[in-house]
């Protein structure tokens, strides 16, 4: 593509989680359902430990890593 690329240092679950939640504030969204699969699961438990108000539901498929299982 034409835009520039983005620095990987700064593509982290935490910037991810925080980036979703900017989203949803901006939209006026106070409740969700996650679905994540993998990567997304990961990041969909990740959303939750820090807005777990706003989290209605949650479905994860193969989590990414062991340590939230």
């Amino acid at each position: 593509g034409k835009s520039g690329k983005t620095a990987l240092k700064t593509v982290t679950i935490k910037n991810i989680v925080k980036d979703i939640a900017t989203i949803l504030q901006k939209e006026n969204i106070h409740q969700i359902i996650l679905v994540g699969n993998s990567l997304g699961a990961t990041i969909a438990v990740e959303f939750y430990k820090q807005h777990k108000k706003i989290t209605k539901k949650m479905i994860l498929f193969t989590l990414f890593s062991k340590r939230y299982v």
